[in-house]
């Protein structure tokens, strides 16, 4: 049976406490009697629990649940109000202090809090900060004041004792009350600006997530500015009151109408993320000029770019030209990723995406996993370029080898041959003759039938030596190195191969002493043959006068085709003036 998450387990139970409160809230408010209109109780609790439900939501599925936090606690600060209904005196007036006498309270600034912060749960800049800091601070001192001023013995009678009197003068009641909702006013107005301002500079992704939160804030934030003005402006006008009352309908609808736009914000930023994964489809025919086209479509940014570290330290394009790296304070920064290979990329964007944490996640996952595609496209097309060019070469050796053979052939044993041939019949006509010189043409054909014998063995040995097949490979070097006219010495050990690694390794002290003897002027050669971790490793080195290049020649080059065939490699160390070394790993699993 599984064990539900730490997490959940939390939100279950702040699901709990938050229906509780939102009981206990309505029955206080309704004095104690919950037999009224279901609908007019559920008018009342309806939008305190959207809040909570919606915050909760928001909880479980963001990485950060600070934004969800926000919205929960709003929906329990709601119903703070219905307490001052209460008859304690205490409870009452510390619900006025947090409640703010129906203009300006803590759920007020903790839904601008949440509106701000949207849809990460952080604050996007200083503004907003320092915003906040001082609404919070503003909010509590002066509604602490027009409590310290709030006399229930004379000016306000009728409201429950205020313990927390200090001084009793009317006058300066109405006048910290006036301010206190003035304040409350004009942070409603700079929380308008700032809405406005992130909307403004936020990217076209940006703002589809928050257009909807941000709609409905402003036109809360509007009416409140509204109800303060009829405020000041209903004295001695009775019929402002009426006005009044209905802008605070409008305003508690929507209010009410803000889980719904967080919701709508959320799931528009969640069809933004997959429209980046979705638009990948256009790359197929594309390379990265085209990913940056696609990807800057996607989050709304046209100067989105595409980086990477450069050798001196900054960064460079894709095509390898200098970026300016943006410095603080710039409009644009550079958030980096892992890229192809473990190096790293980086998105060059506007700062406003830093707010949409998850799609520039996810954009940046896309552009990593579009360029190590590009990335393993290119390996593998280079190789299928260097599998074609090895076949050709292959084959071009091949029939190579197959004209030089049938040119010995014709040259020397067959032209050998021919002579015996001649030489034979006119052995049979003297003969015939008695003619003296019988004997000296019986020897003179008998050496060139030996010298035959020897062209075709050495010819054969060429193709494929029978030492190798019968003795193994210490012995086939050996015999080359005895062959050789310069001074060779070897280490081999004397074990048994499969077919193709002794054939292998052959070819390479074949192919490596004759390009010594040729074109080295080396007097001295060694060979060294090493088996170790289920691979052959052979060494061919000399004192010549170095400078070998597998480019300039097609021996070099056929040892490394032949050695790629069996999955081999070679390393040629050739520095002008300090000889040659050629290192072959051949597996032998």
């Amino acid at each position: 049976m599984m064990r539900p998450s730490p997490r959940r387990a939390i939100i279950a139970l702040l699901f709990v406490v938050g229906l509780a409160w939102v009981a206990i809230a309505e029955w206080v408010g309704a004095g104690g009697d919950l037999g009224g209109d279901p609908r007019r109780i559920l008018m009342d609790v309806l939008p305190w629990l959207l809040f909570q439900w919606v915050g909760l939501l928001v909880m479980s599925r963001a990485r950060d649940p600070r934004e969800g936090i926000l919205l929960y606690l709003v929906g329990m600060t709601l119903p703070l109000q219905t307490l001052m209904m209460s008859t304690d005196p205490y409870l009452f007036w510390l619900s006025v202090l947090v409640v703010g006498a129906g203009f300006w309270g803590l759920s007020r600034v903790l839904l601008q809090h949440a509106v701000l912060a949207f849809p990460t749960g952080q604050l996007p800049g200083r503004s907003e900060r320092l915003f906040l800091a001082v609404s919070y601070l503003l909010l509590i001192v002066t509604q602490a004041l027009v409590i310290a001023a709030s006399d229930t013995d004379t000016y306000l009678q009728g409201f429950t004792r205020n313990p927390f009197l200090v001084v009793s003068n009317e006058d300066l009641y109405y006048w910290l009350s006036d301010v206190h909702a003035v304040i409350g006013a004009v942070l409603a107005g700079v929380f308008i600006v700032l809405v406005v301002r992130r909307w403004w500079l936020s990217t076209v992704a940006m703002r589809r997530t928050i257009g909807p939160v941000s709609l409905a804030a402003v036109v809360v934030a509007s009416l409140f500015i509204v109800s303060v003005a009829l405020l000041l402006f209903s004295l001695g006008r009775p019929w402002v009151w009426s006005l009044r009352n209905q802008v605070f309908a409008l305003e508690a609808f929507f209010t009410a109408l803000i889980p719904f736009a967080v919701l709508v914000g959320l799931v528009r930023g969640r069809l933004d993320r997959a429209e980046v994964a979705g638009m990948l489809v256009r790359l197929e025919e594309g390379g990265p000029g085209d990913l940056r086209t696609v990807l800057a479509e996607a989050v709304g940014d046209p100067g989105l770019g595409l980086a990477r570290d450069a050798a001196d330290g900054g960064l460079e394009d894709l095509a390898g030209r200098p970026v300016t790296t943006p410095r603080p304070g710039d409009r644009r920064t550079a958030t980096p990723f892992e890229g192809p290979s473990g190096a790293r990329i980086w998105l060059i964007h506007d700062v406003a995406l830093q707010e949409n944490p998850e799609l520039l996640r996810s954009t940046g996952v896309a552009a990593r996993l579009t360029l190590e595609n590009e990335r393993l496209e290119a390996a593998l097309r280079q190789q299928l370029a260097e599998v074609r060019a090895s076949r050709s070469r292959i084959v071009e050796a091949s029939d190579a080898e197959r004209r030089r053979i049938e040119r010995d052939l014709h040259d020397g044993a067959q032209q050998r041959l021919v002579t015996v041939a001649l030489q034979l019949q006119l052995l049979r006509e003297r003969r015939m003759a008695n003619d003296a010189r019988a004997t000296e043409l019986l020897d003179s054909t008998i050496a060139e039938l030996e010298a035959a014998i020897v062209e075709l063995r050495e010819l054969a040995r060429g193709i494929h030596p029978a030492i190798l097949t019968q003795s193994g490979l210490r012995s086939a070097i050996e015999s080359i190195a005895l062959r050789a006219p310069i001074d060779v010495s070897m280490d081999v050990p004397d074990t048994r191969f499969a077919p193709a690694v002794e054939a292998a390794a052959y070819f390479v002290v074949a192919e490596g002493l004759t390009n010594i003897v040729r074109y080295s002027g080396a007097s001295v050669a060694r060979i060294e043959v090493t088996h170790a971790h289920q691979a052959l490793e052979l060494s061919i080195s000399d004192d010549g006068r170095g400078g070998a290049d597998p480019a300039t020649g097609t021996g070099l080059r056929g040892l490394v085709d032949r050695l790629a065939t069996v999955g081999g490699s070679l390393h040629i160390e050739s520095p002008p003036g300090h000889g040659t070394r050629l290192h072959a790993v051949i597996p032998c699993e």
